[in-house]
């Protein structure tokens, strides 16, 4: 089961206790799916350069991380 499309600037935890924010979510409607960055707190602190990842890719994050939406974000 997929877990829902994350909002742009939605934070989750991970079960070890590391917190990822969603920097940017992308619409790919030819082919329904969606594109996101997701980055760890330091790295946004650091300003670090993250890749964009695919919604099969996030669901699978999210399934093995243990994510839980902790806040909401915009839409």
């Amino acid at each position: 089961m997929r877990p829902p499309k994350p909002s742009l600037n939605a934070i989750y935890r991970a079960k070890d206790g590391m917190r990822y924010m969603v920097l940017e979510v992308t619409d790919l409607p030819f082919i329904g799916q969606y594109q996101l960055v997701l980055a760890t707190e330091r790295e946004v602190r650091n300003g670090a350069e993250v890749a964009s990842i695919t919604d099969e890719e996030f669901s699978n994050f999210y399934a093995e991380k243990g994510l839980q939406r902790i806040t909401q974000g915009t839409h």
